[in-house]
């Protein structure tokens, strides 16, 4: 267990029993000090219990190096920064070496002030800071993931903090994850600022919550194939909003994650080709091209080259459609798909695409086309009767 060593403030500190009531363990011991803020040029406190990566490029972290570097704002550091919050196992004061001692064991750590700390360092290496104090609160006690992701959420005062860094810090991505491949999980920030921290270059092309909301347009629990899911598409944190609410329902998503990316993959890269549907690349949302040939990236999760661009509101309904191959029963909890998904795309494509046109020939933006009921249900039927491939074998989740 880690343990660090602050230099008390004039080897003042607080020390405070507070009740237990709605936590797991026994009691708890609130700590509030104030230190030398050098200290922390050579310190750093771990931030495993955050539930976001701290970034040195916010507004309120421009204010802090401002306040370090300023002269006269220097003194007044301690009452115009929210200072540092610490979840530890125990901090003991030793008043001889005027010194506290914080026990910080795994998953614990800065659950407020990730971003002070990183902004602090950065500011100390431009800036030599004298009669600079902060404030330090130290939490002690045991402590689960999800209660210290809780204390975490209302703590974190800098912005918001989104609901997928708390879904992520309590675990629920972990059993997904396990399913995805390597180059799948590193395109993918499943809480804020994480992919910085795989320090290999990666960009992340959607966030967790933008991935649960792709999986949860195969929701057929909730949407079966009379019932499309236009809601995840105009309104798409819903869908994360149910996912989180009971992962475990919807637990069968995971084991076909990583068909429904090869289908996205497949779909976007091939749709322009052989397409059977004259005039289709030539359409127009306000004088634009639908599908634009301008600066085409390529897929975002297998980098497949691709001709034409596609707007997510038109793709979503095309994949949705294929929810109608799945098989999924609640009571064994066993799922599989009742044919090829790529094999039904490519026997379908030129009737799905002729069905897009049309959708498209009506609508006068990609808002319309997405909201247009009649398109979803067009699609979702030609996949359902024209399927093609064997099925794949019963999977238990």
């Amino acid at each position: 267990m880690p343990t660090i060593s602050l230099d008390l403030y004039q080897n003042e500190i607080s020390q405070i029993k507070v009740p237990a009531n709605g936590f797991s363990g026994p009691a708890y011991i609130v700590s509030n000090f104030y230190v030398d803020i050098n200290q922390l040029s050579s310190i750093d406190i771990p931030i495993e219990s955050n539930v976001r990566k701290p970034v040195d490029n916010t507004a309120a972290t421009q204010a802090i190096r401002d306040t370090i570097a300023s002269k006269s704002n220097q003194t007044r550091f301690w009452a115009l920064n929210g200072g540092l919050v610490i979840i530890a196992k125990q901090a003991t004061h030793d008043r001889g070496k005027k010194r506290i001692q914080i026990q910080i064991p795994p998953d614990y750590g800065l659950i407020n002030g990730g971003h002070t700390q990183l902004a602090i360092k950065n500011a100390l290496i431009d800036h030599g800071a004298t009669n600079v104090i902060i404030r330090v609160e130290v939490i002690s006690g045991t402590f689960t993931n999800d209660e210290i992701a809780v204390i975490a959420e209302a703590r974190n005062t800098s912005k918001n903090v989104k609901s997928m860094s708390v879904a992520w810090k309590r675990g629920k991505f972990i059993d997904l994850r396990a399913k995805l491949s390597t180059p799948v999980d590193t395109r993918i920030d499943w809480t804020e600022n994480l992919v910085e921290s795989y320090g290999h270059g990666t960009k992340a092309v959607c966030s967790g919550s933008q991935f649960i909301s792709l999986l949860m347009l195969f929701n057929l629990l909730d949407y079966d194939i009379s019932q499309d899911p236009i809601t995840y598409v105009t309104g798409p944190g819903g869908a994360f909003s149910k996912w989180c609410s009971d992962t475990n329902r919807y637990a069968f998503l995971n084991h076909v994650a990583m068909d429904i990316i090869d289908l996205h993959e497949e779909i976007l890269s091939t749709f322009s080709k052989d397409h059977g549907a004259p005039g289709l690349l030539s359409t127009k949302f306000g004088g634009k091209k639908v599908f634009s040939d301008k600066k085409v990236p390529v897929t975002p999760f297998h980098e497949y080259v691709r001709e034409r661009k596609m707007d997510e509101g038109i793709l979503k309904p095309i994949l949705s459609a294929f929810r109608g191959l799945l098989e999924v029963n609640e009571a064994s909890r066993t799922v599989r798909w009742i044919a090829d998904p790529k094999e039904t795309w490519e026997h379908n494509k030129q009737a799905i695409m002729t069905t897009v046109k049309t959708g498209v020939m009506q609508a006068s933006t990609v808002y319309e086309f997405r909201k247009n009921k009649l398109i979803w249900q067009l699609l979702t039927s030609t996949v359902v009767n024209n399927k093609a491939g064997k099925p794949t074998p019963l999977l238990t989740y």
